[in-house]
This record gives C-alpha cells, structure tokens and sequence, in this order.
C-alpha cells in the first residue's frame, strides 16, 4: 500500500509538471501575439494633420534663429522639418535621437519651434533653429514632435509624429525609398 502511494503522486507530479509546461509555452505565444500586435511601431501619421504624402510643400524660404537662410523646397536637397514646442516635454526627450540623427543621416535637419526657440538653440547649436508658428499653420500641424520628411524634388514623402529615435528613422526610411522610387539613376533608367 505505501508503494502504491509513493507511485500515485509520482505520476500526479509528472502530469502537473507537463500542464505547467503546456500552460507556459501558451503564455509565451499569447505574449509574443500582444507584442506583434501592440509592439513598437512607425510615426503615427494622423488623418487631417500635415500636408498630404505628395504634395508639394510651397517654396519657402526661412531664416534661423542665427540668421541663415533655409530653403524648404530647393529641389536638390532632402529635409526633414521637425516641429517642437517649448512646453512639450516629449519634444525636450527628443533631442539626444535628434542628435543622432543628424550625425548619421546625409538629410539636412531643420528644428521648427511653434512657440519660444531659447531651449532648442542651446541643446541643437549645429542644427538650424527656426520660429515658425505661421509655417506650422500652413503645414496644418496640430501636435508635437511632428516630423515631415520632403525629398530632393520638393514632394512630401512621409510624416508624422515622432517620439522616438526609431519613429525618426522610419520617417527618414520612408524618405529613402520614394527617394529611389523617383530617381532614374537609383532604379537603373537611364535617359
């Protein structure tokens, strides 16, 4: 009888060992499908907010907190105009993923500031700095950090809002590939 005992509760053991194993490897599937479906992701583009993916953003030409002047629309350079605000604390966090960006992008970074500039001017020194809460109206621009990527022929290729490196990243990927989507020498046409 004590051996039947001993037997019993070794294979009761056995069977709630495998059930837990079961139960893990299910928690682990049903973590990774949350992940997949809420994981990280690209800048949220909103709806109504920025000029439209294509258009032409107006030539314009800008002057930065220091004196020089920016073209937006030269059509032979590529931009990435970043709007921020002095009371956005996201904008503040966003600076250093600015920073790397501009070290290790060829796209010329523009800081636009829809209110105060003295922050921004002081933690970006290279990067041009521009008050410009008019050309936030006519971009349509409601919220910070807000990013529109324009490519070499004055066209809106992506926007967004961006909180983080990665969101700058994908908005400067998204500015690559139509870069060589309508650029005859990058898809092999030759003239």
């Amino acid at each position: 009888m004590g051996m039947s005992i001993w037997i019993a509760s070794y294979i009761l053991l056995w069977l709630i060992a495998i059930f837990l194993t079961a139960a893990l490897i299910s928690l682990y599937r049903h973590v990774g499908l949350i992940h997949m479906r809420f994981g990280p992701r690209g800048a949220l583009a909103l709806a109504g907010e920025g000029p439209d993916l294509g258009d032409r953003i107006p030539e314009t030409v800008v002057t930065d907190v220091n004196g020089v002047h920016h073209s937006l629309n030269d059509g032979s350079s590529r931009h990435m105009l970043i709007y921020v605000s002095a009371t956005c604390d996201t904008c503040k966090m966003l600076i250093p993923a600015i920073k790397t960006l501009v070290r290790t992008s060829s796209t010329q970074v523009l800081i636009l500031c829809l209110d105060a500039t003295e922050a921004y001017e002081m933690a970006l020194p290279a990067i041009p700095v521009v008050a410009a809460e008019s050309l936030a109206q006519v971009h349509l621009i409601k919220n910070t950090p807000y990013a529109i990527a324009v490519d070499e022929h004055g066209l809106v290729a992506a926007k967004g809002i961006v909180n983080t490196l990665e969101h700058l990243e994908d908005i400067e990927r998204k500015l690559d590939r139509r870069s060589r989507r309508t650029d005859p020498e990058a898809t092999g046409a030759r003239s």
